[in-house]
This record gives C-alpha cells, sequence and structure tokens, in this order.
C-alpha cells in the first residue's frame, strides 16, 4: 500500500483521538475512584485510545516506505489542521489573525517539505 496513504490515514485516526479526548475531557468525575470513572465511563476516551492505537499503527506502515523527516512533518502538521479546524467551526474556539498567518506560514513550510521530497533531494 502507498505509503502517503497510510500516512493520510495515520494523521486523520490522529485527529480524530486528539477531537474525541478533548470531548471526553469535558467529563468531571470527582471522589477517590475518579481514575476508574474516567476512564471505564468516558466512551470518548476509550475511542480516541483506539484510535491513537490504530494511528500508531497505520504510522509505523508508512515508515516502512517514507522518510522519518517527511512522515512525522507531515503527521503533525496534517493533524494540527484536523485539530484546530473542529476546534474553530465545532467547539467555537476562537482563532486570531496572527494564529491564521501561523497558519498559514506552517502549511507552506510542510508544501517545501514534500516539494525537496518530489524533487528527489
Amino acid at each position: 500500500m502507498n505509503g502517503y496513504l497510510l500516512l493520510a490515514g495515520a494523521f486523520v485516526l490522529n485527529g480524530g483521538a486528539n477531537i474525541l479526548f478533548k470531548l471526553g475531557a469535558r467529563h468531571g468525575f470527582e471522589g477517590a475512584s475518579a481514575l476508574s470513572a474516567l476512564v471505564l465511563g468516558n466512551w470518548q476516551l476509550l475511542l480516541g485510545l483506539v484510535l491513537f492505537l490504530g494511528n500508531a499503527l497505520l504510522y509505523f506502515l508508512a515508515l516502512r516506505t517514507l522518510q522519518l523527516s517527511v512522515a512525522y512533518p507531515v503527521m503533525v502538521v496534517m493533524s494540527f489542521i484536523i485539530i484546530n479546524s473542529f476546534a474553530f467551526i465545532v467547539l467555537g474556539e476562537p482563532i486570531t489573525s496572527l494564529q491564521i498567518f501561523g497558519y498559514l506560514l506552517i502549511i507552506g513550510g510542510i508544501c517545501l517539505v514534500l516539494t525537496r521530497v518530489s524533487l528527489g533531494a
């Protein structure tokens, strides 16, 4: 299977896991058994952990054919875009124009990383 396709699956699962963690973190638990209640009574946390496992497996498989110096930046930036888009659109978290400028610089940087790969450098 194509390494970039595996990487795309990995960053989608990574983004989904982080989003589920955020949603699951909204649940508050008090008392002595808070940790067990947090884990066992929180489907978002449990599903997030499953997605992280899937992310790790796909990322591992992608690294069999992709350079780490390319795969890791793509994984981080694409997860970043997924998570921040969700936070803005669904959760209503504010994003400033300065942050948007920073996001554009980050996207430009990942384009340069991928251009280097396509040029065979």
